[in-house]
């Protein structure tokens, strides 16, 4: 099926990506067809960028979504980990730093007071809006090294990228 999002291309058979908005500070998201569903990779910026990510893999084929892969723990790439209701998946050093964040700036209640403080009065394209029920998800499944996710149509292997943009990514 031919997603309707205009943001999103087919890069290979089974491999999407849906296109960033720098003015919104959305990064491009991966969006990879397995046999069991969907891996998302990265969660968007917001509830509601993941969301429309979600909803374009939902036009190409309805298959649940098994994995988030977060490349690393900037906030445009894990605020919206709560619209794919999937097991999220990151380096041990990205799992880390997330979950010290929800233990200080990102914690229940701080998170949006975090955005207003740090995001918002540098770029008017975001609000509040963007992010409603605000529910930050840590990755659940942490990994040192390599980690390969198999299915018969395709396997996707992550692995450390140090120090490419942030100590603590994978690609």
């Amino acid at each position: 099926m031919r997603p309707s999002d205009e943001r999103v291309k087919q890069l290979a058979e089974r491999v999407w990506v849906y296109r960033h908005r720098w003015e919104r500070l959305e990064p491009a998201v991966g969006m990879v067809l397995t046999e069991g569903g969907w891996i998302a990779v990265d969660g968007g910026n917001s509830p509601r960028h993941g969301a429309a990510v979600r909803e374009a893999m939902r036009a190409i084929d309805p298959a649940p979504v098994r994995w988030v892969v977060n490349t690393h723990r900037h906030f445009d790439h894990v605020f919206g980990n709560q619209a794919f209701d999937a097991p999220v998946v990151a380096g041990a050093r990205c799992r880390r730093r997330f979950v010290a964040n929800l233990d200080d700036d990102w914690g229940p209640g701080r998170a949006l007071d975090w955005l207003k403080a740090t995001i918002f009065q540098y770029n008017d394209q975001l609000s509040e809006a963007d992010f409603p029920e605000l529910e930050l998800v840590p990755p659940s499944l942490a990994f040192e090294g390599a980690l390969t996710l198999h299915d018969p149509a395709i396997t996707v292997e992550v692995f450390p990228l140090d120090g490419v943009h942030r100590h603590d990514g994978i690609g």
